[in-house]
């Protein structure tokens, strides 16, 4: 009798943390579409490629501006948009180095944010429906996370919000995943940053310079991609 009744209490405890899962997501959920439907932010997010629009829109606001900037492009990375967009959106704004900065930044907190959330709150969801992705990219991941996760940063295609909550879902240390993050998100920030502040400053060799940048981080990455794709049969 004592066993079932630890049983029913230990079931019923179940119970609960399932159920608050499910509210602290529908909540998440509830506030991240409140916050892109939100006067505040969704008039940004709607001219983020509006370059002219967005200065002015600084020019009006002052600091106050920055800081709803700042939160709209976050929000922007973390559903998943392209951190390429920031890159050139602050180089325009703040010029190479100071736009790259700012950029890395945004797209770093939004990687943080993702990672905690799948890490904590959509782990076992993430491995009840995708099964073999989860799978696949825990085998791709399980050695080396630092330099598999750098090669995913700098391909210049593929998913960075499926890199931050797959990363978070299977439980990579996040020391290893930030920092390898944070090295790889550099390359083509700066690229785009470039192409920003050459276009702001009509200076067409920050736009050759960044196209020079393109072609030496494909080189990179290339053989980075070689390096991996060799070392997969000793693994094996």
């Amino acid at each position: 009798m004592k066993v079932l009744f630890i049983n029913v209490l230990s079931l019923k405890a179940l119970f609960l943390k399932v159920l608050s899962l499910k509210v602290l997501r529908l909540l998440l959920f509830v506030a991240v579409v409140g916050l892109l439907l939100s006067d505040v932010i969704e008039p940004i997010l709607i001219h983020l490629s509006d370059k002219n629009w967005i200065a002015l829109y600084l020019q009006q606001e002052g600091i106050t501006g920055y800081a709803f900037l700042f939160f709209a492009t976050f929000m922007f990375v973390f559903i998943g948009g392209p951190r390429q967009i920031n890159g050139l959106l602050y180089g325009y704004l703040l010029g190479a180095f100071n736009g790259m900065l700012f950029a890395v930044v945004v797209s770093l907190v939004a990687a943080s944010m993702n990672y905690w959330l799948a890490h904590y709150l959509f782990s076992h969801w993430l491995r009840t429906h995708f099964t073999h992705k989860i799978y696949t990219f825990q085998l791709f991941c399980q050695r080396k996370p630092f330099y598999k996760i750098l090669l995913l940063r700098l391909f210049p295609v593929g998913s960075n919000l499926l890199t931050n909550v797959f990363c978070g879902g299977i439980g990579i240390k996040y020391f290893p995943f930030i920092s390898a993050s944070a090295v790889g998100y550099i390359p083509q920030t700066l690229i785009f940053s470039l192409i920003g502040a050459g276009i702001n400053t009509l200076n067409n060799q920050l736009v050759y310079l960044s196209l020079v940048l393109f072609g030496m981080s494909l080189l990179i990455t290339r053989y980075l991609y070689r390096d991996h794709m060799k070392s997969i049969r000793p693994e094996i």
